[in-house]
């Protein structure tokens, strides 16, 4: 089983990977009037892994 603060950072990342994923495409959409779906994982995979390490950072600066 996973320990609470891996849960915790796994959950921050997928969090911030959608929510950021979502704004790029709704701000796509508006610019150019298409959602572009063909970079979606790859937004999904920058936004998910930055929420992770920044959620990760200020769980080890605590401590």
């Amino acid at each position: 089983m996973m320990n609470s603060s891996t849960k915790i950072i796994l959950k921050a990342g997928l969090i911030n990977g959608l929510i950021w994923s979502a704004i790029l495409m709704m701000l796509t959409y508006f610019k150019n009037g298409i959602i572009y779906t063909n970079y979606l994982p790859f937004w999904f995979l920058f936004f998910a892994s930055t929420g992770a390490a920044r959620k990760y950072y200020f769980l080890s600066k605590e401590k």
